[in-house]
């Protein structure tokens, strides 16, 4: 993180203003577990290009690519502090603990999405519910290669329940004040 052109920015600013060292010290404490919680993206959203560290990295890149340095060097050290911030968070909450996924698969809204994809035959995990719905589940253990592609279907389908919250899962992880805590 702090081989940004954002984090060098603020870096700057910061040696100019020493009143804005607060803002250092936020980061320098909080991204380290940022990263450490993205890390954990990858066990439900398998499929997912890679949401770690350098998914946040190559926004901040692709910001600087879109203003350039003089924007940059423009803007305030609070709307800098807040860009870095945004990059790194706005995905935490695809980490999914171990817990949290057992305790959300026994939840009647889980329920009820399943009945919503089994109903809907144009959905991509339609015949993979309406098979783990069934009684005769055994047909989809068939082979080694069945249970694989089993595996990888029942990932896809956690993502597709998870994604649309994992929005609000960030903010609420961002709210906590237990953020740091290790969720795995």
């Amino acid at each position: 993180m702090n081989t940004t052109f954002f984090y060098q920015t603020l870096q700057k600013k910061v040696k100019k203003n020493p009143s804005l060292k607060p803002l250092l010290t936020q980061l320098d404490a909080e991204i380290p577990i940022i990263v450490d919680l993205l890390k954990h993206t990858d066990w439900v959203f398998r499929h997912y290009s890679s949401h770690k560290e350098d998914h946040s990295k190559n926004i901040l890149n692709n910001i600087y690519d879109l203003l350039g340095e003089d924007k940059i060097q423009s803007m305030t050290s609070c709307d800098i502090w807040l860009l870095i911030e945004a990059a790194y968070c706005h995905d935490i909450g695809m980490c999914v603990s171990f817990d949290e996924l057992k305790s959300e698969l026994k939840k009647t809204h889980f329920g009820k999405y399943l009945d919503k994809v089994k109903a809907n035959k144009y959905h991509e995990l339609n015949p993979f519910v309406s098979a783990l719905t069934a009684d005769d589940i055994s047909k989809l253990l068939n082979s080694p290669s069945e249970l694989i592609e089993l595996n990888n279907l029942f990932y896809q389908l956690l993502a597709d329940w998870f994604r649309p919250f994992h929005g609000y899962r960030s903010e609420t992880m961002i709210k906590d004040v237990k953020f740091g805590a290790c969720l795995f």
